[in-house]
């Protein structure tokens, strides 16, 4: 797959789940996007105890990877570009100065504006129907 989004079961255990599964299939290079991944209070004043924040970063440190990109929307999303092998790596240490560009482009969006503004911002094709 090009890109994955999760939005399903936000317990610690059903992310690390979905995020091992999705590690299975994306393809070298490919958008492992998701939900919920922090609360954004200018957007949104209750908080959910949900898992997904501690399932993302575990995810990221145990396999390498990091977070390129969020969405600022009341409960934020985020976006890993999944690096399989090593011939990527360089790209996924982003400077600051491009991660706060992403997150402005990103920012204000509902979670499927999200997704086409990250697709658009990494070079992949728009979804075809």
């Amino acid at each position: 797959f090009d890109m994955i989004y999760i939005d399903a079961d936000h317990s610690y255990e059903g992310v690390m789940v979905d995020l091992a599964n999705a590690a299975k299939v994306i393809k070298d290079g490919g958008l492992i996007m998701g939900h919920d991944y922090d609360h954004n209070p200018a957007k949104n004043t209750k908080e959910y105890p949900f898992g997904v924040r501690r399932a993302v970063d575990e995810f990221c440190q145990m396999h390498g990877q990091a977070i390129e990109a969020v969405g600022m929307d009341g409960c934020v999303s985020f976006a890993i570009r999944y690096s399989k092998g090593t011939a990527l790596r360089p790209l996924r240490v982003r400077c600051v100065a491009s991660l706060l560009k992403a997150q402005a482009t990103l920012r204000r969006c509902t979670p499927g504006a999200f997704a086409r503004r990250a697709r658009r911002l990494f070079g992949l094709p728009a979804h075809r129907a």
